[in-house]
């Protein structure tokens, strides 16, 4: 497909979220940068003293960011001030933030999830909190956040920790967690584990779906036997999960590398990125598990890709000089309507495969 591309950031992407004005924002090295597709970058936000690992937009025109330093900040989307500064306790590394109801976020650690409170209904900027253009750094502001619980792994811990690379919010109080060896299925209510899907796996990314099920990708498998020169090494595959009972509802297979992130598209779609020996983008329908579409143009593990409110795709990737690129939508009426044409002139046994490209 077609993309416009930007050089993002010398020291890699590790995430990007979507904003509702149809801006975008990156984490990368110790800082955000907030893009604009016709402006390209118009803020660069420092402050983590390590790499920003996630992000997670939050009502209220807010922004989270979950660093390896061990804070998450939460900042207005503008750039211009932070709203919340949240330092965790012990120096844990954090690995991803997602938003919750009532002013809630969890976020995931190398010791498990916690749940935190960081509403701040009373905040509002001021003259001295305006950040001027030819400055790059957070506004630093203080603010009492509450730690309402945690949620550590249940199980003996994998050496290393019990570190939670992705987390979802699913319907009904449910989130799921995938770690360095598992993926767990939460009732917050209850604070116990639904449901153990996947062991002895590394879980890279989670994304719910509209349905309220949810599709999980798989990378590197950390078997104390792993061989970095071995081949068979990547869980290549993504898994569509049902949330109540635990069910596998679907396999979708094709990446040739660890699965590093997945998010929905409009209707009915899916978009996977890969790492090395892939560094593609594929676009499946549900409905069957078919990719549609193989998007090529990253040179390196494309470690992120979200849906723009316009239904465009963004992706970034994450070694070397960064790149953040935007794919061009696929005019599916047009090939719809080319599909039929060819079915109307041809054979029915010639044009089966035909349609199969388009629809």
């Amino acid at each position: 497909g077609s993309h416009s591309t930007h050089v993002a950031n010398a020291d890699g992407i590790y995430s990007v979220v979507a904003l509702p004005g149809g801006r975008v924002v990156t984490a990368g090295g110790y800082e955000l940068k907030v893009w604009d597709r016709t402006e390209g970058c118009v803020a660069t936000l420092s402050g983590h003293e390590m790499d920003a690992n996630c992000l997670a937009a939050l009502p209220g025109n807010r922004l989270a960011s979950g660093s390896e330093d061990g804070t998450v900040k939460v900042a207005l989307d503008s750039g211009l001030c932070v709203q919340t500064l949240l330092d965790h306790w012990g120096g844990k590394r954090v690995f991803s933030v997602a938003a919750l109801p009532e002013g809630r976020i969890i976020v995931g650690t190398d010791d498990g999830l916690e749940v935190w409170d960081v509403s701040d209904d009373t905040y509002e900027p001021d003259s001295s909190d305006d950040v001027s253009d030819d400055e790059s750094a957070f506004r630093l502001r203080p603010f009492d956040p509450r730690l309402l619980y945690t949620l550590p792994d249940p199980r003996p811990p994998y050496p290393g920790g019990d570190q939670v690379n992705c987390v979802a919010v699913l319907p009904r109080g449910r989130v799921a967690a995938g770690g360095d060896e598992n993926l767990l299925v939460w009732d917050l209510a209850e604070r116990r584990v639904l449901h153990t899907l996947m062991e002895n796996v590394f879980v890279n990314c989670v994304a719910v779906l509209p349905n309220g099920c949810f599709v999980s990708g798989a990378g590197i498998q950390p078997n104390e036997n792993w061989d970095e020169d071995e081949e068979n090494h990547y869980a290549t595959h993504l898994k569509v999960w049902h949330p109540d009972d635990g069910r596998r509802l679907q396999s979708l297979d094709g990446h040739l590398g660890g699965v590093q992130s997945v998010a929905p598209l409009p209707d009915g779609r899916l978009v996977s990125a890969a790492s090395f020996p892939d560094n593609h983008l594929r676009v499946w329908d549900l409905a069957d598990g078919r990719c549609l579409q193989i998007l090529r143009g990253h040179a390196n593990c494309v470690s992120c890709a979200t849906a723009l409110p316009n239904g465009r795709i963004v992706s970034a990737d994450q070694y070397a000089t960064s790149t953040l690129k935007v794919w061009a939508e696929r005019d599916r009426e047009i090939e719809t309507q080319v599909a039929r044409e060819v079915a109307r002139q041809r054979a029915v046994d010639d044009v089966v495969p035909e349609i199969a490209k388009f629809i």
